[in-house]
């Protein structure tokens, strides 16, 4: 519910390569960030994920690639310093954007997928309802245990 119902987490090996969705204009990277903010460890009290480590949060890395639609993709929780192209850059689809990581607010390695009808709140602006293509379907939107093959590489 909210502004991230259209929010996807897809689970990774850690560096595993992320590629593109779609094609449009690399509008934003942030690369810099390298600590994990754990929700599901413990953090404080010897209890694992009790209500203090649920609060816990802080920068993730992230790529926004702009489209001509009007709307924004968002691939987050990269590793450090493992973003392929430059704010303003073109990429298509399939193309690399980064390796998988666990930075950020985050219970391990995944990366955490998003189209946004803005850009002003970096991960956390309104997502927008998204399907992918899938072997059965040119519109299927995932369910939770899913297991989905990319098309894209």
């Amino acid at each position: 519910t909210g502004k991230q119902q259209f929010a996807f987490d897809f689970v990774h090996d850690d560096g595993e390569t992320i590629y593109a969705t779609r094609g449009g204009v690399v509008g934003d990277v942030v690369e810099s960030n390298s600590m994990t903010f754990s929700p599901c460890a413990d953090n404080n009290t010897g209890i694992k994920g009790d209500e203090e480590d649920k609060k816990a949060d802080g920068p993730a890395n992230f790529v926004r690639v702009d489209h001509q639609d009007g709307t924004y993709s968002y691939y987050a929780h990269v590793q450090k310093n493992s973003v392929v192209p430059n704010k303003g850059d073109v990429v298509a689809r399939g193309a690399a954007i980064a390796k998988v990581g666990n930075v950020g607010r985050s219970c391990g390695p995944h990366l955490h997928y998003q189209v946004a009808i803005d850009s002003t709140n970096t991960i956390y602006g309104q997502t927008k309802q998204i399907c992918f293509e899938t072997s059965t379907s040119s519109c299927y939107v995932p369910k939770t245990d899913d297991v989905l093959v990319s098309t894209n590489a």
